[in-house]
């Protein structure tokens, strides 16, 4: 089903685990399916410095998670929320069409994560305004 640069991917994945001190978290699954992925983003001056997940599922998802997590690293938040799922299966090579779902939430954890970027950066900034009376 899949082929052979899927499967060494999938054996030995890159960037997984949680990042400490990760200011942007996103958490997606597919209900039907139950892959899960979770995204944490490390961001500095709008642009993704770190990136790691962790996933439960099975051989696409992981090798997905991989190799967009790795896509991601050192682009814009801008980048980022436009990211293109498609340069994940490029990078993959031929991926089924029935595991393509799972793409989709890789897609929804990365968009979570920014999300909640921003939340964070909004929290802070009043949390900022009211210790200086504003």
């Amino acid at each position: 089903m899949y082929n052979q640069k899927i499967m060494n991917i999938f054996k030995n994945p890159q960037n997984v685990g949680s990042l400490r001190g990760a200011n942007a978290i996103g958490y997606a699954t597919d209900f039907e399916c139950g892959d899960i992925v979770k995204i944490f983003l490390s961001i500095e001056d709008n642009i993704i410095k770190q990136a790691k997940f962790q996933a439960f599922g099975g051989a696409g998802i992981i090798a997905a998670s991989s190799v967009a997590t790795k896509l991601l690293k050192d682009i814009s938040i801008d980048e980022a929320l436009e990211f293109d799922i498609s340069s994940v299966v490029a990078e993959l090579g031929n991926f089924p069409e029935n595991k393509k779902y799972c793409l989709n939430v890789i897609k929804d954890a990365i968009s979570l994560a920014i999300e909640d970027y921003y939340k964070r950066q909004a929290r802070a900034a009043k949390k900022e305004a009211e210790r200086n009376g504003l």
